[in-house]
Formats: C-alpha cells, structure tokens, sequence
C-alpha cells in the first residue's frame, strides 16, 4: 500500500483555518470532531466526509462547500458520504465510530 496523502489533507483543513485533531489509520477527525475526512485508498486524491451527528445541517453545508473547494484548488475531490457518532461504553476511554447513512 502507498502512502496516503495526509500532507494535502491537512492543507485543505487549514485553509478553512481548523485543525486536524487526531489521526487514526485512514481517518483524521477534524475541530472537536466536527467532521471526519477518510483516505480513499483507491482514488488517492479523493477523501470521503461524515459530519458528526451533533454538527447542524446548515454548518455542515457550509464546511462541506469550503472544503470541496479547497481540494479542488489541489486537484482532489470531497464526498459526502453521510454522518457519523462516536460511541463510549461506559467507563471506557476508547470510543467507537458508528457511520451512518
């Protein structure tokens, strides 16, 4: 497997002035988990998006048309590809992600 493009990725968060929060294998959650950018392992210059469940319609609107934008000013593509939520068991420190249509 290649490298996956994480320089790019977080070039297209910075320019809408956010952070990348945390990386996990081909995730990056972005802002306090505002949104998730996923690494599309077979289109390499395409990420996916899941907005977190809590993000309101209109936000995710607005951060969705500034990112696509952003990557298409680097010859890359965003795709929605719905929602997301985070799931802690109770007493737990770890979390599970729940992706959802």
């Amino acid at each position: 497997m290649s490298l996956r493009p994480l320089g790019i990725a977080t070039e297209i968060v910075d320019d809408l002035k956010l952070e990348v929060t945390y990386a996990y294998d081909d995730l990056l959650f972005v802002q306090h988990n505002t949104f998730i950018l996923q690494f599309d392992d077979a289109q390499k210059r395409n990420f996916r998006i899941y907005f977190n469940v809590e993000c309101e319609a209109a936000t995710a609107a607005r951060l969705e048309q500034a990112l696509s934008a952003a990557a298409r000013a680097r010859e890359c593509l965003i795709e929605n590809c719905g929602r997301f939520e985070l799931v802690v068991a109770e007493g737990e420190s770890e979390f599970d992600v729940r992706f959802l249509q």
